[in-house]
């Protein structure tokens, strides 16, 4: 496992924007594993290796990611944290999976590298990507509703109807924040 340290270390203190360029290191070490070691020379070892990489990439993505932020906060800023952090789980999924077909191609042991068609690795992977993207849909709606975002000013709106319309529009963030 000591051919994984450095690289997971750099995953373990990288922002998700990051984490794309130091993932061919961290696959050439798993190429490595799987071409040498006696022990991760199983499909199963090799899935599960696989796996924990993926979830600590989601942990790193998780830790950039502020509830606070998208409630009371920046609200703009969360949702540029949760596009970078759709976008790293995308970009794992993308590279892992070149490198896995890369492997299957060109290893010694062509027999046993089966995993390049494995969805199960990248199940939470997906579940991630998907939690955020219902986050960055509250975010639109604080955008939209809550007028949490930057020059997010109630309009003047002109007329006799004018007060009653900025009353209504009250009313509705009063509800979406109570429903939030």
């Amino acid at each position: 496992m000591n051919t994984l340290s450095e690289p997971c270390t750099r995953i373990e203190k990288a922002t998700p924007k990051e984490i794309p360029k130091i993932l061919p290191d961290v696959l050439q070490s798993v190429r490595i594993i799987y071409e040498l070691s006696k022990y991760y020379h199983t499909n199963e070892r090799m899935k599960g290796l696989l796996t924990k990489i993926s979830n600590q990439i989601i942990k790193r993505c998780r830790a950039q990611i502020s509830i606070d932020d998208m409630l009371d906060g920046d609200v703009e800023k969360c949702m540029s944290d949760l596009d970078e952090s759709i976008n790293c789980c995308k970009e794992w999924k993308a590279i892992c999976t070149r490198m896995q077909n890369q492997i299957k191609k060109y290893s010694t042991k062509k027999d046993q590298w089966n995993l390049h068609k494995d969805e199960t690795i990248f199940a939470e992977n997906e579940g991630f990507i998907q939690r955020c993207k219902d986050l960055k849909e509250i975010c639109e709606g604080q955008l939209q509703f809550a007028r949490k975002g930057a020059n997010c000013v109630m309009p003047v709106f002109g007329g006799r109807r004018g007060p009653e319309i900025t009353q209504n529009l009250l009313e509705l963030e009063e509800k979406f924040k109570t429903s939030l």
